[in-house]
């Protein structure tokens, strides 16, 4: 069974439940990511704002895949969260630096610079080699709903990310945040730093960083999790109130 055709809930609580994104979907996912995603993630504000329909071509694909998942109020039925995520594979720095490439090529060369620090990350991680697995289920971003933070969406989107992996015989799950509690999150969740690329340290030939990233938010970070290790929780960790829980 594909994983778009998971109608059931994949982790519930009290007040919300997590089930997959169905293409029927889409459009309501972009027009919350639209409120409560790109105008808070870290590199995107540093860039002064990546153009919407740059991000959606991305997320929309990975969306396509069938492993993203969405946060619905029980009682309102009201979106409340998104985590945007899909398989990756050897070879995927390749693919962001194509992308970096078409980008700049319209001349957006800031917006370049934030696929191409991701791709720094992914060639200097090496985490298929280092973990000796082929292919990862990869969290890519994950968006809140401001009047529902704090009550633990981030880390159940994580646990059922878990899941979600285990099912498909996926045997990582990884998350890339450019966010300073976002990283903090995946660290309470026990999750293993792999690598990370400081926004002070990506630089032009005179030294001045590409990404003038606010505090504090210091660098792109890659972490893994064992499936297994995770998907049996019942809960997780709280993200800290009234922080926006972005990742990238």
């Amino acid at each position: 069974m594909a994983p778009h055709q998971m109608h059931s809930a994949v982790v519930s609580s009290d007040r919300y439940y997590l089930r997959a994104i169905l293409p029927e979907d889409t459009e309501e996912v972009f027009d919350f990511l639209v409120k409560y995603y790109y105008p808070h993630e870290p590199i995107n504000q540093s860039v002064n704002r990546i153009p919407v329909n740059i991000y959606q071509c991305s997320h929309g694909e990975t969306i396509k895949e069938g492993f993203s998942l969405m946060a619905v109020d029980k009682d309102s039925g009201k979106l409340i969260g998104v985590s945007i995520q899909g398989l990756a594979r050897p070879g995927e720095d390749e693919d962001i630096l194509l992308r970096a490439q078409a980008v700049a090529h319209f001349g957006a060369v800031k917006v370049a610079k934030s696929f191409e620090i991701l791709a720094v990350l992914e060639r200097q991680a090496d985490m298929w080699s280092r973990l000796g697995v082929d292919r990862s289920l990869r969290v890519l971003a994950t968006a809140v709903h401001a009047d529902y933070q704090g009550l633990g969406l981030g880390g159940a989107f994580v646990v059922a990310s878990a899941r979600l992996a285990q099912k498909h015989m996926i045997p990582s799950l990884s998350i890339i945040t450019s966010s300073f509690y976002f990283a903090n999150a995946c660290k309470r969740l026990g999750g293993e730093l792999i690598h990370s690329v400081r926004y002070a340290d990506f630089t032009d030939d005179q030294g001045v960083p590409h990404l003038p990233v606010a505090a504090p938010h210091v660098a792109v970070t890659m972490w893994s999790f064992d499936p297994a290790d995770l998907a049996g929780r019942d809960s997780a960790a709280r993200a800290p109130r009234r922080r926006s829980a972005a990742a990238v």
